[in-house]
């Protein structure tokens, strides 16, 4: 079941492309930094600290401790398999972008159906507007 993110800090990562990346890893499964590293391609200490930084924010979670002669191994997983966030939870500076977007789409849509019955019919493409904004998606990104 997908887990609603609301905590600004938390939301913020999920969003992020970089910290995904470094929480991809253990989502949805049990895993350690030093094979969470391996898969990254990067060093344990920045993935030590991005575990860190999830854990602080509630998105994941240790599981088990293996002891073993020297350090401890820890493993982690994250709270769900599948992270939802709410559009209220979301930055004013995405919605805003999403929503010039959606505005732009609408408008190059109105254009292409204008276009499309003749300038000199505008009442015709009233009409096909409404039917060809109604199927506009909108697209983040």
């Amino acid at each position: 079941k997908p887990t609603e993110v609301r905590d600004q800090r938390a939301v913020e990562l999920l969003l992020n492309l970089s910290s995904a990346r470094n929480l991809a890893p253990f989502l949805g499964r049990e895993n350690t930094v030093s094979r969470a590293a391996t898969e990254l391609s990067q060093d344990i200490k920045s993935v030590y600290r991005w575990t860190q930084r999830f854990m602080a924010c509630g998105l994941l979670i240790q599981t088990r401790t293996l002891a073993r002669s020297g350090r401890a191994i820890r493993h982690y997983r994250t709270v769900a398999s599948e992270f939802v966030i709410p559009l209220a939870a979301l930055p004013l500076a995405i919605l805003v972008e999403t929503d010039n977007s959606l505005h732009q789409q609408m408008q190059d849509a109105l254009m292409r159906v204008w276009l499309k019955n003749g300038a000199e019919r505008p009442w015709v493409s009233a009409a096909a507007c409404v039917a060809r904004c109604a199927s506009v998606q909108p697209r983040i990104g």
